[in-house]
């Protein structure tokens, strides 16, 4: 289990929905933002230990707003970010990376891919026996 605070950006309500109870079996305490402005308005690196960033949003894009949280600075630019996205190909997974995501996860999301990519991202330190 990892004893993580998540920030969750989703505007799907059955995503929404299958997203935070995969998290929640992990471990994973989970705060929704339902598009990108919103996500940009609640993430707090004291408080969120990474994001898990829905593409596709009205309003503002996962693209943009990790653009915005990272031109913040400081710990902005550290807090983990992953994609979650149904492009499930190479190119989008390369493109979120260069856009200062820090790993990309295909929809629909599966648990065990979750926790490697967690933990990939050393943030397994924080799992609990």
């Amino acid at each position: 289990r990892f004893e993580l605070h998540a920030l969750l950006v989703e505007d799907h309500r059955v995503n929404q929905l299958v997203a935070r109870k995969l998290l929640t079996k992990l471990g994973i305490t989970v705060d929704l933002a339902e598009n990108g402005r919103e996500a940009v308005a609640m993430v707090d690196p004291d408080l969120h230990a990474v994001v898990f960033m829905d593409l596709h949003m009205p309003e503002m894009n996962g693209w943009d707003a990790t653009e915005e949280i990272r031109s913040r600075g400081g710990a902005y630019q550290e807090i983990p970010i992953i994609a979650l996205t149904a492009d499930a190909d190479v190119a989008t997974g390369q493109r979120a990376l260069q856009e200062g995501m820090n790993a990309h996860v295909a929809k629909p999301l599966r648990i065990n891919e979750i926790a490697d990519v967690l933990l990939r991202l050393d943030l397994g330190a924080t799992l609990s026996v």
